[in-house]
């Protein structure tokens, strides 16, 4: 029998099949195999997106001011993909692309996907509105697309209005279907901390922090969206059952504590009882709030030096800003708009 020989360039494709396979369930095709080494370029995972943003930041300051151009955070780009959950996102994102740009464009001479990328950004998304695809989904879209880019995509969207979103405020057929009497520990977790999916399905028991006491007051997720650590408060009035399971796990000697997470369930929706609650309690509790905030600014995160105290959204609502500051860091948010429009109805 012969020796069979395979080039590298084949065993490269075959192993870009497949990941493109196993990371986000997608085709391997010409351009999905160009997208999947664009993203894969821009892997960042271990450093910090925060720390990358701030040398961004000063960076595109000297140069305004050494070009004589006025200077625009949204300018200050970080091209990198910081957490594994983005990348994975990115590639399903991007085959969505790929796919319209198969099906409606001439594609023979695509030099790259950032091209493609450029050329026809834009036109992607406006096919969206056209199909009447949800804003979230456009707004996915587009940072992808610029992601690949390694520019603004140059597309208007048009303002949300915090009416007409509605993720995690409508009970889908699926979500129906989930039982929270037998999920308690997940309702609970869920509930008390706002974590998200993917930081649900990653958290381990010694991840939680406790006071002096003794007791769980805190948890740090490791690793959320965007690359980003954050550590989120226990709401207080779960604070007892939230110790009584994470010692149960320790005594088990499980290092994880969900096996896994109930695909039918709402998460987004203990999201917004989460910052709703955490918000009621920093905003009636002065002692509560001055301690996140104190704790937060410890941390790095902080409101400017001065500020007025209460923050008003474009639609006329008011908030206590330190409130909402805090409730925003617990959530793993940096602007203080995204909490009103997308948690508070």
């Amino acid at each position: 029998m012969g020796t069979l020989f395979i080039s590298e360039e084949l065993k490269e494709k075959n192993m870009t099949a497949f990941v493109l396979s196993k990371e986000a369930n997608i085709k391997h095709s010409f351009l999905n195999l160009k997208l999947y080494k664009e993203l894969e370029s821009k892997k960042r995972f271990g450093e910090s997106r925060q720390e990358a943003k701030a040398q961004a930041i000063e960076e595109h300051k000297a140069w305004c001011k050494e070009n004589g151009e006025k200077f625009y955070l949204k300018d200050a780009r970080v091209d990198g993909i910081y957490s594994h959950g983005t990348f994975t996102n990115y590639l399903k994102v991007g085959a969505r692309f790929t796919s319209w740009l198969e099906a409606e464009k001439e594609i023979a001479d695509a030099k790259s996907i950032r091209a493609m990328a450029r050329r026809y950004g834009a036109e992607y998304l406006e096919s969206l509105k056209e199909r009447e695809v949800s804003y979230f989904t456009i707004a996915q879209a587009k940072s992808c697309l610029g992601k690949l880019a390694e520019k603004e995509i140059d597309y208007k969207l048009e303002p949300q209005r915090y009416q007409e979103i509605t993720k995690g405020r409508l009970t889908s057929q699926r979500a129906s279907l989930f039982r929270e009497d037998l999920n308690r520990d997940l309702v609970l977790i869920a509930k008390a901390t706002g974590g998200r999916r993917g930081d649900l399905e990653r958290l381990e028991v010694k991840n939680f922090l406790r006071g002096k006491s003794g007791e769980v007051v805190a948890v740090e997720f490791k690793g959320s969206k965007g690359g980003r650590d954050r550590v989120s408060p226990i709401l207080p009035k779960y604070q007892i059952e939230v110790t009584r399971l994470v010692d149960e796990k320790a005594r088990q000697g499980k290092d994880m504590v969900f096996d896994s997470v109930n695909s039918k369930a709402n998460i987004h929706a203990y999201r917004r009882f989460y910052a709703q609650e955490v918000y009621k309690y920093a905003q009636d509790n002065k002692d509560y709030r001055e301690s996140l905030l104190k704790a937060y600014r410890g941390l790095g995160y902080s409101l400017p030096r001065e500020y007025d105290k209460t923050y008003i959204t474009r639609d006329g609502r008011t908030f206590d800003r330190e409130a909402l500051f805090t409730t925003s860091q617990a959530l793993g948010h940096s602007r203080l708009a995204v909490v009103p429009n997308n948690y508070f109805k």
